[in-house]
Parts: structure tokens; sequence; C-alpha cells
């Protein structure tokens, strides 16, 4: 109820001194000479300083919010290291703030994916690698136009691939044969192994 009285007094004595203000009345009179253009000109700036004004105290009334919910934050992380006995925490810089905390999280986080990602990645390259590598291509004898990383075979692979034998491969000893007439000489069959 104090509050109440204590507002209708100093509205009274608001309008008291306004009426008692011989400014007042003669800026009355000079409002009373004005035209209606002028008027609702001067009403037009007054009601958007109003808005303005207005949104204005809205803003700095969140910002009293935030700062506020700061402020209890802190006292609780200052009671909360105290307790622990980890000393006196700064009020300043001491403890970190949450949205900062909850920004490094989230960077991590997507950090940690992309991580994740890239070693997937690598472990597909690393296959596709390793496949390639144990294929054997058609083409041996044809030298690649680019680097391809994979190694070549040893050339006496690649001679006896590309070389065209009839019949059965001869080892370097001598073979034995039933029929004497189809038996090559020896003299032959050291020459072939020296092809070989």
């Amino acid at each position: 109820m104090t509050e109440t009285s204590d507002t209708t007094v100093s509205k009274e004595h608001f309008l008291d001194v306004k009426i008692a203000d011989p400014k007042a009345d003669q800026h009355k009179k000079g409002i009373s000479s004005w035209n209606r253009g002028d008027l609702e000109d001067r009403y037009l700036r007054l009601y958007e300083d109003h808005i303005y004004l207005k949104k204005h105290c809205h803003k700095q009334e969140d910002r009293l919010k935030r700062l506020g919910t700061k402020v209890m934050q802190l006292v609780m992380d200052r009671k909360k290291s105290a307790v622990e006995g980890k000393g006196k925490a700064s009020v300043s810089g001491g403890s970190v703030s949450q949205e900062t905390v909850n920004d490094m999280e989230t960077k991590m986080y997507a950090y940690e994916k992309q991580n994740k990602q890239l070693k997937e990645k690598l472990r597909i390259t690393k296959q596709h690698l390793l496949l390639a590598s144990k294929q054997a291509t058609a083409y041996n004898h044809v030298q690649p136009r680019i680097n391809t990383g994979l190694p070549k075979p040893p050339p006496e692979q690649r001679i006896l691939k590309n070389r065209r034998v009839i019949g059965p491969q001869l080892s370097k000893t001598k073979m034995k044969i039933s029929s004497p007439e189809d038996s090559p000489s020896e003299v032959d069959l050291q020459a072939l192994g020296k092809l070989q």
C-alpha cells in the first residue's frame, strides 16, 4: 500500500508542478496556435521516439537478465571452488563462461567427426591401392605414362609371359623320351636351355 500511495503522491506532485509552472501555460497556449499539420508531424515524431525508446528499453532489460545470470553462475562457481578447496576463484577471469565452453564443445565435436571421415577415406584409399597392386595387368610389357605406384614384375617373368612356346616347357636337365625318332638331340636341348 505504501507503494501505491507514494506513486499517487508523486503523480499529484507532478501535476501540481505542471500547473504551477508558468512556462507550461505558455506552452499550452503556443500549441493551441499550431495548425493541424504541425501537430500531426510533432505527434508522429514523438510516437517514433517512444517506439525506439521502448525497443531500447527491452534490449537493456534482456541484457540485464543475461548479466544477472552470468553473475549468478560466477557466484555459484566461486562457492563450488571454495567448497572443493581449490582456493579463491577470481570473478574476472577465473571461470570460463558457459557460452565459451559450449562453443568449444561444438567445435571439438565437428573436428572429431571430420577426423573420423578422413580416417575412413584413408582406409578406403589404402584398400584400393592394395587391390590395384595385387591385380596383374594384361599389358605388362607396356610402360605406363604416369606413375601409378604399382611395382613392376621382375624381367624374367615378363620374358616368359611374352615368349610363345609350343608344347610343354622344357627343363634344363635331360629329358627321357620313349621313342628315339621323336627325341631331339642333346645339342638341341642344350641350345634350348640356353635360350631359356
